[in-house]
Formats: structure tokens, C-alpha cells, sequence
């Protein structure tokens, strides 16, 4: 088997966004971990955003995010481009630019060829590079099935922040995907 014929969605019964674990389950398991409190959080799970918000001063907040999943496509270029592209998005919705990223990636070394993490990783690099954010590294693990993602930072200037909650009736929203 090569690295170019190895189809990831052979690999996982669940793909993408799928993949994560019911939102009401996990409001109910996060309802009795007690979170500190801080003035200069903006953003964090009460609202339900896909990152989190730090304002460092006057001029700069931090948005902070991580977004991985299982495969959502067969080619492993393509994978990455996704999985990188939708963290990155995270920033992006919340009216950021992205700054950092950190790949994270689970990928079972003895059932997959290591060439299909070179190219997921390829595809998540490309997408980084195209962002103008620097890769600082990762963490990888050895785990069936294959998962990338990204942790993101990004940064907003703290009166452009865009979240959930902000949308107020009479606002035009535009989805895209």
C-alpha cells in the first residue's frame, strides 16, 4: 500500500465535526468543574464560541482555540488543508488574525504508511503558511484513528471582537462554509 492510495476514510466511522461529543453532555459534565474567574477573560465557555478570549491591553486581545478531528475525506493532502483550515476559521469568525499554531495529530503509526502523516501534515502547513501564522510545533501521538487539528492563537483588536452572543436582532448574518 502507498503513501498516495491509503484512504482515510476507511479509518474512522466518524468524520469531521461529527465526531465530537454531544453539546448537552458535555455542559452538564463541565457544569460542576468551578472555572476562575478573571476581568481580562472576554470569551469563554458560557457563550459557547469556538475559541476563547484574553485581552492583554487596550489594543490587543488574544483569541485562543483548538479544532481537531477524525478524517472527512480520503486524501491525506486534503484532510489537512480541511482540518487546518476549519481551526484557523475559529480566528477568523471572531474577527481575528491567526498568529500561532500548533499541530495536533493522532496517527497510528503500525496500521497507516507514515508518508499519509507527511502529507496531512503537508496539506495543514500549506494552509497555516497561506494564514501568514508560524507553526511553533505540535504534539503527536500514536492513536487509531488518525486525528489532526491545530491549537490557534490569534489576535483582535478588543472592540472588533465578533462572538455568539454579540449578534443583536436587525444584524445581517452571512454563513459560509
Amino acid at each position: 500500500m502507498t503513501t498516495t492510495s491509503f484512504d482515510l476514510l476507511s479509518t474512522s466511522a466518524y468524520g469531521g465535526c461529527s465526531a465530537k461529543l454531544s453539546p448537552t453532555a458535555l455542559s452538564e459534565l463541565l457544569s460542576d468543574i468551578p472555572l476562575i474567574k478573571d476581568a481580562r477573560i472576554m470569551v469563554d465557555i458560557e457563550t459557547h464560541d469556538d475559541a476563547g478570549v484574553y485581552k492583554l491591553n487596550d489594543d490587543t486581545a488574544l483569541i485562543v482555540t483548538t479544532d481537531f478531528f477524525p478524517p472527512v475525506c480520503s486524501d491525506a493532502y486534503t484532510f489537512g488543508q480541511i482540518a487546518a483550515a476549519n481551526a484557523l476559521s475559529d480566528v477568523y469568525a471572531m474577527g481575528g488574525t491567526p498568529l500561532l499554531a500548533l499541530n495536533i495529530t493522532l496517527f497510528p503509526s503500525k496500521d497507516i504508511p507514515l508518508g499519509v502523516l507527511g502529507r496531512i501534515l503537508e496539506g495543514g502547513q500549506d494552509k497555516i503558511n497561506e494564514s501568514g501564522a508560524f507553526t511553533m510545533g505540535g504534539h503527536t501521538i500514536d492513536d487509531t484513528p488518525p486525528k489532526y487539528g491545530l491549537a490557534v492563537v490569534g489576535t483582535v483588536h478588543p472592540e472588533k471582537l465578533i462572538t455568539n452572543a454579540g449578534l443583536t436582532p436587525g444584524q445581517l448574518l452571512i454563513l459560509t462554509k
